[in-house]
Order: C-alpha cells, then structure tokens, then sequence
C-alpha cells in the first residue's frame, strides 16, 4: 500500500445516505459494499510472538476525505455474499476476475483499485435506481446486485489455517502456499495465467532469500486446479505471503498420521515377510513386537537393562 503520490484528479468522494430508496434491500447495499471497498488497511503485526494466535487483519471502514491522502490498496480479493447461486458472468463486466465459490453461496473475486472504484459508483446508481434516469445500465446487473447481501475483503485471516499456529519460526519453516485454481478460465488461459500466478510469489520469495538463505522454494505443483508452492519461509516472508492476492491459503505441510494402532492393526493386508537374507542387529527404543508386520521376522529381543520399564 503507498499513498497517492500524483497530481491528477481525485476520484470523487462517494457519500452514501442512511437509507436507500431501494426498499428492497432496505438501504443497507450501498454502505455495506461501499465500506468495504473504500476501506483503509492498518499494518499488520502479529499478535502473538509464538505464533499461537492467528493473524487478524485490522479493516478500518472510514471513507477518504479529499483533504486526506486515499490509502490505495492495489489488487485484492473481494468476498462476495449471495442470496442463493449467483451469475458470476457480471463479476468480469465489472473488470473483476473470478476465482471460485462455495457452498455457502459466497463468491471470490480478484479487483483492482480502478474496477473497485467504477463497481462503487455502479452501486450508488443502483441505490439511487427510483429517481428517473439515475440507472443507465443493463438490467441484469441490477439482478445481480439484488442478490449481493453483503461484500468484504478475504484477508490474512481467511489465509490462515490453523496448522500454521503449531510453526515456531524460530528460523524457517516449509510452508504450504494454495494459490486461488485458474481452472475457470479457458484451458490455455488457464495454463498461462497459472504460470504468471506462480512465477509472481517465485519473485516474491527469491528476493526475500536475497536477505535470508535458508529461504528456498521446495517444490511447485503448476496444475490450475492445484496451484501450490512449498516453501521454506521466514515469518516475514509468512507476512507478505498472507497479504497476497493470489493466495487463497497457507497451512503447515500435510503429514500423514500413524498412531501405534495402526501399526498393531491385524489383517489380511499383512502377509508375513519371507525370513530371507542375513541377520541384522537393531538397537532402538520402545519396539512394538506386536507390530504385524514384525511377524516371523523378528528372531529375539532384549531390553538393556534388564530390569528397566520401559514407557
């Protein structure tokens, strides 16, 4: 974020009344959407230095006055939420990119600074829609809004899962970078803007390894309906990453779980092992002899001391 450095024109400020005269929202669309996509951004800390507390993104909602420099929050992520399944075709009329949806009828959307601007203005027309003339636009954006109830911004905190809090950072740690899937554009496109999304958080964190040597790129996973990156990141380079736009969402690596039950689990799945090939000596801790898969293999155990109990 960078405050507005040029001397042209300022947007005009939008100011929106207590109550619209669209009953059938009851006034509450525009200063719902127009909040939201006017707001500033605090700086982001973390609020726990042991990283057991999830970030929270501090949204202000306080519309720019024209005395004030406008905070521009470049491209970010607008949460979009429907009453019922919505026509996500407006969304790239309004120079919005779709990037997915779910059950709970919520839709995703990549913007920028400009299509936010003309989208909040559209919403003022639209609030305004019972004065004659105020409304010059195709009808099916108006269905379309009729059906937004409300409008926020996928933040850090939507970024982050809660696997992230069990990582110290006392150095690096890997982490597991999910990228928003371009699968709903056409294939070629697909393959070329997922390549762009991936080569952009590769310059992102090549440059934070310029400061930082342990930070390195683990593996990638180019597929646009699995756009992942591994990474061994910094808790800075974890600040950066929350705040990007094409995240969709960070978490610690999958690991799989295997509990000494599985492993003392009987069934037909284990076939005993051929007793073949010269005896090996293991000297471990706390063997499971019970294990299955020990069966007509392991020969003769001891325990050092003798008397010991072993946990």
């Amino acid at each position: 974020m960078s405050p507005r450095t040029g001397e042209g024109p300022r947007p005009p400020v939008i100011t929106v009344s207590a109550h619209s005269p669209n009953q059938r929202l009851g006034g509450e669309l525009p200063g719902l959407i127009l909040s939201a996509l006017l707001a500033g951004n605090q700086p982001l800390t973390w609020q726990d230095s042991s990283a057991e507390t999830a970030y929270k993104e501090l949204i202000t909602h306080t519309m720019p006055s024209a005395e004030d420099d406008e905070t521009e929050m470049g491209t970010v992520v607008l949460k979009f939420k429907t009453a019922g399944q919505a026509d996500k075709g407006p969304f790239s009329k309004w120079n919005m990119t779709a990037l997915g949806e779910n059950a709970d009828n919520e839709y995703f959307v990549l913007s920028a600074l400009e299509s936010r601007r003309a989208f909040a203005a559209l919403v003022t027309d639209y609030g305004d829609r019972s004065q004659a003339g105020s409304w010059n636009h195709p009808e099916s954006w108006a269905k379309a809004l009729d059906k937004i109830r409300d409008v926020t911004i996928f933040g850090v905190e939507d970024r982050f899962d809660a696997s992230l809090s069990d990582l110290a950072f006392e150095t690096v740690e890997p982490i597991d970078v999910v990228l928003w899937p371009t699968s709903l554009l056409a294939t070629a496109a697909a393959n070329r803007v997922a390549a762009q999304r991936l080569g952009e958080l590769r310059e992102l964190v090549d440059t934070a390894a310029i400061a930082d040597d342990g930070i390195t790129i683990l593996d990638e996973d180019p597929r646009p309906d699995t756009l992942l990156m591994r990474v061994n990141a910094t808790r800075g380079l974890l600040d950066e990453l929350l705040r990007h736009p094409y995240v969709e969402r960070i978490r610690g690596p999958l690991t799989p779980y295997l509990s000494p039950n599985h492993l003392l689990a009987d069934g037909k799945r284990f076939d005993p092992l051929p007793a073949d090939g010269a005896a090996i000596g293991v000297i471990d801790d706390t063997v499971l002899t019970a294990n299955p898969w020990m069966r007509n293999v392991l020969r003769a155990s001891a325990s050092f001391p003798a008397d010991y109990a072993f946990a």
